[in-house]
């Protein structure tokens, strides 16, 4: 199943034994070299010394419309616990907003969604606007991923134009 970065987060996070729901999806955290899910950062309960929360992609077992399943108690580690995972948030491969451009630094837009293969967790096509012009920029033109800023090919022909809707 593919899904939209926008339709997973928010999403319930659940044991996948009893169904319990253990908290919600805040944001995605992908490792830029394979476009693989890394982890999922859990929205924190509204206390201001709460730690951040994640679940490593190893201990999620399925991401469907809305629901998060995880293997269990021990799947929850600290943020503060996983260097490679704070290192990915701080270079900027977390969320969406990254900007795309061509190897010749043409700016293709901005990252406003993504689809997620839900069997793989790799990123299949990332969504992105610039002005009015939306374009699906597949993951096979990517040649390299850093610091919020995403690196395709230059052939445009493979990126379909959509249609937004007017701003009234």
């Amino acid at each position: 199943m593919i899904l939209n970065y926008s339709n997973i987060i928010g999403s319930k996070v659940v044991f996948f034994d009893d169904g319990r729901i253990v908290g919600e999806v805040e944001e995605i955290v992908i490792e830029a070299d394979t476009m693989e899910l890394a982890a999922i950062i859990l929205k924190n309960p509204i206390t201001p010394f709460s730690k951040t929360r994640i679940v490593a992609n190893v201990d999620i077992i399925g991401i469907d419309r809305g629901v998060v399943a995880i293997k269990n108690d021990e799947s929850i580690t600290l943020l503060k616990d996983s260097p490679k995972v704070k290192e990915w948030i701080k270079q900027g491969f977390a969320g969406v907003k990254q900007k795309v451009i061509t190897r010749k630094k043409a700016l293709v837009g901005i990252v406003y969604d993504y689809t997620l293969n839900c069997d793989t967790f790799v990123i299949n096509t990332f969504l992105t606007r610039n002005m009015f012009i939306e374009k699906i920029v597949p993951i096979t033109s990517v040649v390299e991923y850093k610091k919020k800023l995403i690196i395709i090919r230059d052939e445009f022909d493979r990126m379909r134009i959509i249609p937004t809707q007017s701003i009234v």
